[in-house]
């Protein structure tokens, strides 16, 4: 509830003159009641609704996410969890979401993967929009601050997009956001374990584990200076990441999943500084209305900036000792998070952004829950209004576009066609080969998940004989975004099957006549929409047997 923030002391634990708040508290007016029950209920209404949302909707996973699931089937089947049996390669960076899939498969061996994927993530969704609420409330005494916190999540059809693509950010969110939170509310030990558990769920839980340890340094004030250290706290936050070192160590030669080897090789072609203007661009598309962000970049990202800079200022200056450690440990990791994506020069997906967008949405509900309390409230009411507007504004704005179009989760973009497309293409490769027939890609999500035998990824993320063909230059791709089938790496291995878009063979093998000699092609799905690499996924089979294998 809104109120003052408790002190024993009197000094550095209590509340400054200008951080008192009202004596009663909102909460305890009949405005603040009726405020209180309306956010409980529209989180309530929220939560069931992305519920219902998750089991309805159409199961159109991520391609991605068909890696994770042929690493899940093979350790479900006996292989091992391996992309290709026999082949000791981590090339996912979820070890726990992995755990995940395979303890739902065990318990559910009759349901198909994928569809087990999208539907049960609907747990941690709601856990990710439970944790938010938790840690809003956790730093500002305001329980309907939290609640709107939660609704305004579970309620974005962009977030609910994201999830149904059936990968992990949501596990991932609800356990970096509730590790924060319960290390905020004096339960050190299940904090340091939602931390330690987050470090395997995504790597960017290393970051989370960083923040976590500052804050176990600084041992939060009002803490007695002679108390030791939480030593078991630390423990239990190094503990899932020991494991998984000494395990993934044992069985796969290195803890390092080697997607993250290739893609520093570098797989994409992206600088820093414009890794840092894509990261900001897709911050304020989430961070504002889509038409004004569409209108103008720069002043989206310029509202998105100064609305989060002014709701953390707002935070460090209004609020107790207790509350401020959390705000600024939330901040820290916001930068950590940023400066990652901005400088490594990694491909920015969609998936990368739910956290992000959840902190930022954490700060100006949090900022309107200060403001609200604030003695001044008479003189604090625009600026509260106004934050309020501005984190229900992208989330209102998605709802109503969706209520008018109509359309069910997940939309049936052409990106969501091409994976439909690539399919289908794993399926007739399937139909064609014979025992023990490899083929080579440069997008071995779907399309491995279909075809089942071994892949060769030119992409090096589960195969790490794509390494010495990385990075790709430039002239040989579509795009600096967009992978190709190179001509070395076709030759070093002539698979019998090479399967791929014509833009990514169009500078590499289509002008070869070694391609011409040695493989025809066997079939084509065509895309519902052409795109970028062209309008087909095309089945190329080797015509002569290679004498290597």
């Amino acid at each position: 509830m809104d109120g003052p923030v408790s002190s024993q002391t009197g000094r550095d634990n209590g509340p400054r003159p200008e951080e008192r708040l009202r004596a009663a508290g909102p909460a305890g007016t009949a405005a603040g009641r009726a405020g209180a029950f309306l956010a409980g209920a529209l989180l309530v209404a929220a939560l069931i609704g992305a519920l219902t949302v998750h089991l309805a909707a159409p199961v159109l996973p991520e391609d991605d996410a068909y890696i994770t699931y042929r690493y899940a089937r093979n350790a479900l089947s006996g292989e091992g969890p391996v992309y290709n049996a026999g082949e000791r390669v981590f090339g996912i960076s979820t070890p726990l979401y992995l755990g995940w899939l395979v303890a739902l498969g065990r318990a559910l061996p009759a349901a198909d993967l994928p569809e087990l994927a999208v539907r049960s993530n609907a747990l941690w969704f709601v856990a990710a929009a439970l944790a938010l609420a938790w840690l809003v409330a956790t730093g500002t005494g305001s329980r309907p601050a939290g609640a709107l916190a939660g609704a305004l999540a579970a309620a974005s059809p962009r977030m609910l997009e994201i999830s149904l693509g059936g990968m992990e950010p949501f596990l991932f969110a609800a356990l970096a956001l509730g590790g924060l939170a319960a290390q905020a509310s004096a339960r050190p030990r299940l904090g340091a374990l939602l931390v330690g558990l987050c470090a395997i769920s995504r790597p960017e839980g290393l970051l989370v584990g960083l923040v976590w340890g500052v804050g176990w340094l600084a041992r939060q004030p009002g803490r007695p200076a002679g108390r030791a250290w939480d030593w078991p706290a630390a423990a239990l936050a190094a503990l899932p990441l020991a494991v998984w070192c000494l395990g993934a160590t044992l069985y796969y030669g290195t803890p390092v999943p080697h997607s993250l080897v290739a893609k520093n090789a570098p797989l994409y072609l992206i600088s820093a500084g414009v890794a840092a203007l894509t990261y900001l661009a897709a911050f304020s598309r989430w961070s504002v209305p889509a038409p004004l962000a569409e209108a103008s970049a720069p002043i989206a990202i310029l509202i998105a900036l100064l609305t989060l800079v002014s709701a953390l200022w707002v935070l460090l200056r209004w609020r107790g000792a207790r509350q401020r450690a959390l705000w600024a440990r939330v901040a820290l990791l916001t930068s950590f998070i940023a400066i990652l994506y901005s400088t490594r020069g990694l491909r920015l997906f969609d998936w990368y952004l739910p956290l992000p967008w959840l902190l930022w949405l954490g700060f100006l509900l949090g900022a309107a829950a200060t403001l609200r309390a604030c003695a001044r409230w008479r003189s604090a009411w625009i600026p509260t209004a106004l934050l309020i507007l501005l984190a229900a504004a992208p989330t209102l704005y998605d709802l109503g576009c969706w209520a008018l179009s109509g359309e069910r989760l997940p939309e049936r973009t052409p990106y969501r066609t091409r994976i439909m497309a690539y399919a289908e293409a794993g399926r007739i490769a399937r139909a064609l080969a014979a025992p023990g027939d490899a083929l080579m890609a440069s997008e071995i999500g779907a399309l491995g998940y279909a075809y089942g035998g071994y892949v060769y990824d030119t992409a090096g993320l589960v195969s790490p004989a794509a390494l010495a063909h990385l990075p790709i230059p430039l002239e040989e791709r579509p795009g600096p975004l967009t992978g190709a089938v190179r001509l070395g790496f076709a030759q070093a291995y002539v698979p019998a099957f090479i399967v791929a878009m014509p833009g990514y063979l169009e500078r590499t093998l289509a002008p070869s006549p070694w391609f011409a000699e040695h493989y025809e092609q066997a079939a084509e799905v065509a895309l519902e929409e052409t795109m970028e690499a062209g309008g087909t996924v095309q089945i190329w089979r080797r015509t002569a047997p290679n004498t290597d294998e």
